[in-house]
């Protein structure tokens, strides 16, 4: 599956939610398993979560946003692939945080 995450400028400019009562969303868990049976729109909303703090993270260790925005989209990739790999579910924010570290670090 390559869902290729947008990047983090054009997550911002996303119209914010309206104040009209929507479903509660899902919990992070729930949205990882149904990415790992191939759900095109969990691995969006997980994408949609997780981009900024992703970005801020390369951002932070690389100090370069271009070389920030190039790192979390990479992050993502191998998260996305790697997804089976995440042990629990409920904690993959704490999970693709390093993922992202060590793709800046390396």
């Amino acid at each position: 599956m390559s869902t290729v995450p947008a990047s983090p400028a054009a997550v911002a400019a996303e119209p914010s939610a309206t104040p009209v009562a929507e479903p509660l969303a899902p919990p992070v868990a729930d949205l990882v398993r149904a990415a790992r049976r191939g759900d095109a729109a969990a691995t969006q909303e997980l994408v949609r979560r997780h981009l900024r703090a992703a970005y801020a993270v390369a951002l932070a260790v690389l100090g370069r946003p271009a070389d920030a925005e190039d790192i979390a989209q990479d992050a993502f990739l191998v998260a996305i692939d790697k997804l089976d790999d995440c042990r629990e579910p409920a904690r993959f924010s704490g999970w693709l945080v390093q993922i992202v570290r060590n793709r800046a670090l390396h």
